[in-house]
Protein backbone atom coordinates (compact mmCIF):
# COMPACT_ATOMS: atom_id res chain seq x y z
CA UNK A 1 0.00 0.00 0.00
CA UNK A 2 1.30 3.28 -1.20
CA UNK A 3 1.52 6.29 1.62
CA UNK A 4 -0.87 8.59 0.32
CA UNK A 5 -3.23 5.80 0.78
CA UNK A 6 -2.28 4.89 4.45
CA UNK A 7 -2.72 8.86 5.14
CA UNK A 8 -6.16 8.80 3.24
CA UNK A 9 -7.50 5.83 5.57
CA UNK A 10 -6.29 7.38 8.50
CA UNK A 11 -7.67 10.24 7.96
CA UNK A 12 -11.13 8.67 7.49
CA UNK A 13 -10.86 6.37 10.05
CA UNK A 14 -12.57 8.62 12.17
CA UNK A 15 -15.09 11.19 12.37
CA UNK A 16 -12.93 14.06 13.87
CA UNK A 17 -15.66 16.74 13.75
CA UNK A 18 -18.63 14.44 14.97
CA UNK A 19 -16.37 12.43 17.85
CA UNK A 20 -14.76 16.11 19.09
CA UNK A 21 -18.83 17.43 19.17
CA UNK A 22 -19.68 14.31 21.32
CA UNK A 23 -17.19 14.43 23.57
CA UNK A 24 -17.35 18.37 24.10
CA UNK A 25 -21.28 17.67 25.41
CA UNK A 26 -20.53 14.63 27.44
CA UNK A 27 -17.70 16.81 29.08
CA UNK A 28 -20.55 19.70 29.49
CA UNK A 29 -22.95 17.00 31.08
CA UNK A 30 -20.22 16.03 33.57
CA UNK A 31 -19.81 19.63 34.30
CA UNK A 32 -23.12 19.27 35.80
CA UNK A 33 -22.21 16.27 37.23
CA UNK A 34 -19.47 16.45 39.38
CA UNK A 35 -20.35 15.57 42.66
CA UNK A 36 -21.05 11.98 40.93
CA UNK A 37 -17.84 12.52 38.24
CA UNK A 38 -16.34 12.94 41.94
CA UNK A 39 -17.63 9.83 43.84
CA UNK A 40 -17.06 7.31 40.65
CA UNK A 41 -13.97 8.85 39.32
CA UNK A 42 -15.44 8.74 35.56
CA UNK A 43 -19.44 9.44 34.00
CA UNK A 44 -21.30 8.07 31.70
CA UNK A 45 -23.09 10.31 29.65
CA UNK A 46 -25.92 10.83 27.13
CA UNK A 47 -22.52 11.72 24.38
CA UNK A 48 -19.72 9.30 25.82
CA UNK A 49 -17.55 8.67 28.83
CA UNK A 50 -15.92 11.45 30.97
CA UNK A 51 -12.72 10.24 33.06
CA UNK A 52 -11.06 11.81 36.11
CA UNK A 53 -6.95 11.23 35.84
CA UNK A 54 -4.69 10.91 38.96
CA UNK A 55 -4.41 14.47 39.38
CA UNK A 56 -7.74 15.55 39.26
CA UNK A 57 -8.19 16.75 35.54
CA UNK A 58 -11.08 15.65 33.43
CA UNK A 59 -11.36 14.50 29.87
CA UNK A 60 -13.77 12.86 27.37
CA UNK A 61 -12.80 9.52 26.35
CA UNK A 62 -14.44 7.72 23.09
CA UNK A 63 -12.90 3.90 21.98
CA UNK A 64 -11.86 3.98 18.58
CA UNK A 65 -10.87 0.37 17.58
CA UNK A 66 -8.16 -2.30 17.67
CA UNK A 67 -4.88 -1.09 17.45
CA UNK A 68 -5.27 -4.47 14.82
CA UNK A 69 -6.66 -2.09 12.40
CA UNK A 70 -3.34 -0.55 11.17
CA UNK A 71 -2.15 -1.78 7.25
CA UNK A 72 -0.15 -4.64 8.80
CA UNK A 73 -2.95 -5.84 11.25
CA UNK A 74 -0.51 -7.10 13.27
CA UNK A 75 0.17 -6.01 17.10
CA UNK A 76 3.83 -5.84 18.14
CA UNK A 77 6.70 -3.54 20.09
CA UNK A 78 9.58 -2.39 19.84
CA UNK A 79 11.88 -5.15 21.55
CA UNK A 80 9.20 -8.22 20.40
CA UNK A 81 8.09 -8.04 16.43
CA UNK A 82 9.55 -11.24 15.22
CA UNK A 83 5.99 -11.29 13.29
CA UNK A 84 6.80 -8.18 11.16
CA UNK A 85 8.30 -9.50 7.93
CA UNK A 86 11.67 -7.81 6.48
CA UNK A 87 11.63 -5.51 3.99
CA UNK A 88 11.82 -7.34 0.66
CA UNK A 89 13.71 -4.45 -0.88
CA UNK A 90 17.04 -4.29 1.95
CA UNK A 91 16.03 -7.63 2.98
CA UNK A 92 15.75 -6.25 7.00
CA UNK A 93 18.77 -4.39 6.90
CA UNK A 94 17.37 -0.75 6.38
CA UNK A 95 19.60 0.36 4.34
CA UNK A 96 20.97 -0.15 0.43
CA UNK A 97 23.96 -1.63 -1.34
CA UNK A 98 25.01 2.09 -2.28
CA UNK A 99 26.60 4.63 -0.40
CA UNK A 100 27.30 7.95 -0.02
CA UNK A 101 30.14 9.95 2.11
CA UNK A 102 29.82 10.79 5.53
CA UNK A 103 29.29 14.16 5.99
CA UNK A 104 30.79 14.22 9.92
CA UNK A 105 34.02 13.47 8.62
CA UNK A 106 33.90 14.35 4.48
CA UNK A 107 34.65 11.14 3.49
CA UNK A 108 37.99 10.84 5.43
CA UNK A 109 37.05 7.98 8.00
CA UNK A 110 38.69 10.10 10.89
CA UNK A 111 37.87 12.96 13.00
CA UNK A 112 39.54 15.50 14.93
CA UNK A 113 39.99 14.95 18.65
CA UNK A 114 40.63 18.56 19.58
CA UNK A 115 37.73 19.91 17.69
CA UNK A 116 35.57 17.13 20.21
CA UNK A 117 37.45 18.03 23.00
CA UNK A 118 36.96 21.71 22.81
CA UNK A 119 33.14 21.05 21.85
CA UNK A 120 32.79 19.37 24.80
CA UNK A 121 34.58 21.93 27.14
CA UNK A 122 36.92 18.87 27.80
CA UNK A 123 40.90 18.61 27.72
CA UNK A 124 42.12 16.03 24.91
CA UNK A 125 42.96 13.19 27.62
CA UNK A 126 39.35 13.31 28.78
CA UNK A 127 37.73 13.64 25.50
CA UNK A 128 39.81 10.41 24.56
CA UNK A 129 38.85 8.66 27.45
CA UNK A 130 35.34 9.41 26.82
CA UNK A 131 35.24 7.61 23.86
CA UNK A 132 37.59 4.85 24.79
CA UNK A 133 34.78 4.56 27.99
CA UNK A 134 31.51 4.78 26.04
CA UNK A 135 32.16 3.99 22.41
CA UNK A 136 35.09 1.35 22.78
CA UNK A 137 36.92 4.16 20.57
CA UNK A 138 40.84 4.60 20.62
CA UNK A 139 41.72 7.45 19.81
CA UNK A 140 45.18 8.76 18.67
CA UNK A 141 46.27 11.26 20.73
CA UNK A 142 49.73 12.59 18.77
CA UNK A 143 47.85 12.34 15.85
CA UNK A 144 44.78 14.29 16.62
CA UNK A 145 42.11 11.94 15.64
CA UNK A 146 39.57 8.96 16.18
CA UNK A 147 38.24 6.82 13.50
CA UNK A 148 34.23 8.20 12.74
CA UNK A 149 31.95 6.77 15.12
CA UNK A 150 29.05 7.28 12.08
CA UNK A 151 30.56 6.02 9.74
CA UNK A 152 32.80 3.31 11.64
CA UNK A 153 35.90 4.85 9.90
CA UNK A 154 35.08 4.19 6.49
CA UNK A 155 34.46 7.25 5.51
CA UNK A 156 31.19 6.05 3.74
CA UNK A 157 27.34 5.34 4.96
CA UNK A 158 24.90 3.03 3.21
CA UNK A 159 22.08 4.91 1.55
CA UNK A 160 18.66 4.25 3.99
CA UNK A 161 16.41 2.02 2.02
CA UNK A 162 13.42 4.23 0.83
CA UNK A 163 10.84 1.44 1.02
CA UNK A 164 10.92 1.14 4.53
CA UNK A 165 12.65 4.30 5.28
CA UNK A 166 15.76 2.45 7.81
CA UNK A 167 13.15 0.50 9.66
CA UNK A 168 14.02 -2.64 8.11
CA UNK A 169 10.40 -3.86 6.92
CA UNK A 170 7.69 -1.98 4.95
CA UNK A 171 5.28 -3.24 7.12
CA UNK A 172 6.34 -1.52 10.32
CA UNK A 173 6.47 1.84 8.25
CA UNK A 174 3.46 1.75 7.23
CA UNK A 175 2.40 1.24 10.10
CA UNK A 176 4.27 3.99 11.33
CA UNK A 177 2.65 6.45 8.87
CA UNK A 178 -0.89 5.14 9.96
CA UNK A 179 -0.08 6.29 13.76
CA UNK A 180 1.45 8.99 12.73
CA UNK A 181 -1.64 10.76 10.66
CA UNK A 182 -4.23 9.69 13.53
CA UNK A 183 -1.58 11.39 15.86
CA UNK A 184 -1.69 14.45 13.32
CA UNK A 185 -5.11 14.33 13.00
CA UNK A 186 -6.12 13.81 16.65
CA UNK A 187 -3.96 17.00 17.21
CA UNK A 188 -5.62 18.98 14.28
CA UNK A 189 -9.06 18.68 16.20
CA UNK A 190 -7.76 18.71 20.04
CA UNK A 191 -7.54 15.77 20.92
CA UNK A 192 -5.08 12.71 20.99
CA UNK A 193 -5.40 8.81 20.99
CA UNK A 194 -3.63 6.80 23.73
CA UNK A 195 -4.00 2.61 24.20
CA UNK A 196 -6.05 0.90 26.71
CA UNK A 197 -4.50 0.00 29.96
CA UNK A 198 -6.37 -3.10 30.49
CA UNK A 199 -6.09 -4.61 26.66
CA UNK A 200 -2.96 -2.58 24.62
CA UNK A 201 -4.52 -3.33 21.51
CA UNK A 202 -7.63 -1.09 22.92
CA UNK A 203 -7.41 2.91 21.52
CA UNK A 204 -9.36 5.71 22.11
CA UNK A 205 -9.66 9.36 21.61
CA UNK A 206 -9.30 12.03 24.69
CA UNK A 207 -10.61 15.48 24.74
CA UNK A 208 -9.26 16.96 27.67
CA UNK A 209 -11.99 19.45 29.32
CA UNK A 210 -9.46 22.38 30.65
CA UNK A 211 -10.62 22.08 34.15
CA UNK A 212 -9.89 19.91 37.44
CA UNK A 213 -12.48 18.75 40.17
CA UNK A 214 -9.66 20.00 42.53
CA UNK A 215 -10.06 23.40 41.42
CA UNK A 216 -13.77 23.42 40.12
CA UNK A 217 -15.53 20.95 41.84
CA UNK A 218 -18.52 22.83 43.95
Amino acid sequence: MDARTIKRNARNYVNWKRTRADMLLALMEAEDNKAKLAKNGYIETAHGTVNVDYDGSVYAIEYIGSALNCPSGKYYTPFANSNVEDCPRCHGTGHTTKTHVCNLCAGKGLRSLSELAKMRNETIPQTALMLAKNYDVQADVSGDSFPCNVCNGSGRIANTCDWCEGLGSREAYEDQLWQEELSAQAGRHGMYWVSGEGDPLDQFLCLAAGWTLDTDTD
